[in-house]
């Protein structure tokens, strides 16, 4: 933990190298905890900054004479004046940890969190020839860029299949090629399936592009989800309250 939060302060200190702070800020975006510890070292500071300025209302409110107050402001103003870098550390720290925590909980960061929680890696599949397999291997290693490759050539030559429009289209999110991926996932809602993933898949990948119109239209698909009572309605549920 102290590790941590000396890196922490060497953010704000401005001590690191800007390829550092770089690394600092999208670890923020990435990782939750770390974006966490961030709040809570904001959340100190502005903790101490607050028990100062107590002890100082204590200090005035019991100064009763002009006397007794000429004497005082000279330490109080230099206590000030010392304080001050801490004091606006801790509200610059504070408020780049609210931003980053806001971050973590961006349409973009819930779905792309969501995908690589549930969508990153496939079972094991029968697929109509062991090429699905050895794509479906590559896919599960995370090389989305030659899992892409695999499985475009697979739809070439099995273009029905379901699961293929499916982990064709999860490739092309992971590789963030998103309109690709929409148009994969617009075809597998199309077909009549038991469990079809297709809409929530575009929800999904049109949430993490993030325009305007993007979010949007995911917003109307989650809805159709969360009415539908399919197995991604409490997800969407969930997610429509915070969108």
């Amino acid at each position: 933990m102290e590790e941590t939060y000396n890196y922490i302060e060497a953010y704000f200190t401005q001590t690191l190298s800007e390829s550092e702070r770089k690394v600092f800020e999208q670890r923020c975006i990435d990782d939750e905890a770390f974006a966490n510890d961030v709040a809570f070292y904001a959340a100190s500071r502005q903790a101490i900054r607050q028990q100062l300025l107590q002890q100082k209302q204590e200090q005035w409110a019991e100064t009763t004479s002009a006397e007794q107050i000429q004497h005082i402001k000279p330490v109080s103003r230099s206590l000030v004046r010392r304080m001050m870098p801490y004091a606006a550390a801790a509200c610059v720290i504070l408020f780049v940890a609210v931003y980053f925590i806001t971050q973590n909980s961006s349409p973009g960061s819930l779905a792309r969190g969501f995908a690589d929680k549930n969508f990153s890696h496939i079972n094991n599949v029968l697929g109509p020839s062991d090429t699905m397999q050895q794509a479906v291997e590559v896919f599960n290693n995370k090389d989305y860029a030659a899992a892409k490759k695999m499985f475009e050539l697979l739809q070439k030559k099995y273009p029905g299949d379901a699961d293929e429009k499916k982990y064709l289209g999860l490739s092309y999110l992971f590789t963030q090629d998103y309109d690709k991926a929409l148009h994969e996932f617009d075809s597998l809602a199309k077909m009549q399936l038991q469990s079809n993933p297709g809409n929530f898949l575009k929800a999904i990948t049109l949430m993490e592009r993030g325009s305007r119109s993007d979010l949007e239209q995911a917003k109307q698909l989650l809805q159709q989800e969360a009415d539908s009572n399919t197995e991604w309605s409490g997800q969407a549920k969930d997610w429509l309250k915070k969108m």
